[in-house]
């Protein structure tokens, strides 16, 4: 066997310490045939004395570890695959658990607004017009819910990433108007008033007007909450600083002291 061209660097080192009578055990490295194939093998030299002990030769022991070599890469590979398949696992379990977690919180936001409704109507608290507007705001909640079960239906859509939007010229106000009307039996069942500050004027966005009112059905309700007095007023105003060269209103939505 020949020694490839790249490797004579590892047979001067061998060669300085056979001069210093050293045995050399097991050094894995190439070599390459006379057919130019290259093959891995584990050399053990050995320094050869005469009777004065001088060094006159050496004897050298290659083992072809091809095989070994072989097992060792597919062990190293199987074992990256299996720690990579470990954590697109862990990966796919978070992803599934931040998912239902979200979908409970979206589900949970129009049937509570159904649930407060229907309460205030069956406690006949409600004269007629706002009877008229609970009817309303339990057919839209409803409506709303109907879609996210829609979507979670589809999941083969939602696993590819690729719920249909349906993108248009949308007023924002009567959205997020909307879904403080849904939100309010839960603010009334804490005394909290909710209190609005929107622009008629303020211009529209494009968007998916089911998927907003999806998105203020859970941000609302995420105010009230955490609230417990009626001191906490939730103030929801588009009077916000813009961006500089905004085109799209600004939305400010928090919890301020009355």
């Amino acid at each position: 066997m020949l020694i490839p061209p790249e490797r004579l660097g590892e047979e001067e080192s061998i060669l300085e310490r056979l001069r210093r009578v050293e045995r050399v055990e097991r050094v894995e490295t190439v070599r390459r045939r006379k057919d130019g194939s290259v093959v891995d093998v584990s050399l053990t030299t050995s320094p050869v004395k005469n009777a004065k002990g001088e060094v006159i030769g050496a004897s050298k022991i290659a083992r072809d570890i091809t095989e070994r070599k072989r097992a060792e890469e597919a062990i190293r590979v199987a074992y990256e695959q299996e720690s990579a398949a470990r954590a697109e696992a862990v990966l796919a379990n978070r992803l599934k658990d931040e998912f239902l977690a979200t979908v409970s919180h979206e589900l949970r936001s129009p049937l509570n607004s159904i649930l407060g409704w229907a309460k205030m109507l069956s406690d006949k608290r409600l004269d007629e017009e706002k009877s008229a507007r609970a009817l309303e705001i339990i057919y839209r909640s409803a409506r709303a819910q109907n879609q996210l079960i829609g979507d979670l239906l589809d999941v083969s859509r939602i696993i590819a990433g690729k719920s249909r939007l349906e993108i248009r010229v949308v007023d924002l106000p009567p959205i997020i108007e909307a879904a403080m009307d849904a939100a309010r039996p839960a603010a009334d069942a804490k005394q909290i008033g909710l209190v609005s500050a929107l622009d008629p004027a303020a211009g529209p966005v494009s968007g998916d007007a089911d998927r907003l009112s999806n998105s203020f059905g859970v941000i609302v309700p995420s105010i009230i909450s955490p609230l417990t007095t009626t001191k906490a007023i939730p103030r929801i105003s588009n009077s916000a600083p813009r961006a500089r060269n905004a085109r799209s209103p600004a939305y400010l939505l928090a919890a301020t002291g009355s």
